[in-house]
């Protein structure tokens, strides 16, 4: 998970994508109980599956640094 305000901006979008898109319920219903789930949950209480961190590691073993981003340029790279 994010920080708190990064949650929170998540949260904003889930709520206005869940008012935009009523007509299916069985997605809005999963949804509410992710938003439900993500307002309840610390960043402390997330734990990662170890087979998730062994995928990571090697996605980052096998990257190339000119694939790469720097943090700090991200948010240029990534659209809603």
């Amino acid at each position: 998970m994010g920080t708190k305000s990064n949650t929170l901006s998540d949260l904003q979008y889930l709520s206005q994508f869940i008012s935009e898109n009523k007509e299916d319920s069985k997605i809005i219903s999963k949804l509410k109980e992710y938003a439900e789930q993500l307002l309840n949950k610390n960043s402390d209480d997330f734990i990662v599956p170890e087979w998730h961190k062994e995928l990571v590691r090697e996605r980052i073993k096998n990257s190339k640094p000119e694939n790469m981003i720097p943090l700090e340029d991200l948010d240029k790279y990534l659209t809603v």
